[in-house]
Parts: C-alpha cells; sequence; structure tokens
C-alpha cells in the first residue's frame, strides 16, 4: 500500500498546513514516519503572514537533523514561495498540496470526490473540520 511508503520511512516530518487541511488524520499516509510534527497557519489568506510563516518554520527546522527531515507543505499556493525559500537553505520540502486528501478518496474507493469527515476539502462544499489530528503542534 502506498501510504507506506519508504519516502517517509523513518523520517521525521514536519507538516506546514492550514488549520482546517488535517493532513494524515485518519489514515497511515505517514505510518512510517519516526516522527509528524505540524505548523498550523491560516486556513484563507496565508500569504499575508509570510513572513511568520518562514520564520516559525526556519525555527522549527533547525531543532531537526537536517538529513532526516522532510518539510511538506499544504498550506496552498504559499507553499510555492516558502518551498523554495526552505529548499534553497538545503532543506528536503515537497509542495504535497492535497495529496492527503487524494489519498483518502483511495482508500475509501470513492468514485467522486466527497465530503471528508474532520477536513476542509475545498474542492466541495459540504467539508467539515471540527477535529484537529494529534500531532506537535506550533500554531501562528
Amino acid at each position: 500500500m502506498y501510504g507506506n511508503t519508504k519516502r517517509w520511512y523513518n523520517n521525521k516530518d514536519l507538516i506546514v498546513e492550514g488549520e482546517k487541511t488535517n493532513f494524515g488524520y485518519d489514515n497511515d499516509l505517514l505510518g512510517t514516519a519516526a516522527a509528524v510534527s505540524k505548523i498550523i497557519v491560516p486556513s484563507k489568506n496565508a500569504f499575508s503572514k509570510y513572513e511568520q510563516i518562514l520564520e516559525l518554520t526556519r525555527e522549527t527546522i533547525k531543532t531537526y537533523d537536517k538529513k532526516n527531515l522532510i518539510v511538506l507543505l499544504a498550506i496552498g499556493l504559499t507553499a510555492t514561495v516558502l518551498s523554495y525559500d526552505l529548499a534553497d537553505n538545503g532543506f528536503q520540502v515537497i509542495d504535497i498540496g492535497h495529496l492527503d486528501v487524494e489519498y483518502q478518496w483511495y482508500l475509501m474507493q470513492a468514485k467522486k470526490k466527497t465530503p471528508l469527515e474532520n477536513r476542509t476539502v475545498n474542492e466541495v462544499s459540504d467539508s467539515q473540520s471540527n477535529k484537529i489530528a494529534n500531532y506537535n503542534q506550533f500554531k501562528i
């Protein structure tokens, strides 16, 4: 199953995501990671807080061994700029977009885009975001 991909195996993952994204909630996509931490940023207009997001991410990254860290970004268009700025400093960064949502639909064998419990999915109007996954979190 591709949730057990070697890409995450034994690495530490730092996810920078919108406050209603809930990346990794209720699936095994990051199940082989050694640890998962999150930086929670605004779900809308995250770019208006870009300097704060960049600074907090850089400060958080300093506490990890660079070679065992993967930074995953799920913050819309802001991820494009942030991935450049972080990769330019030698970090492994992936603008992961909606991979988690697509993976959840795959697990459900969904034939169309459907709402997902405890997540905001911008492609679906009745999304829910009433539960936050239990990870180490840093919030802007």
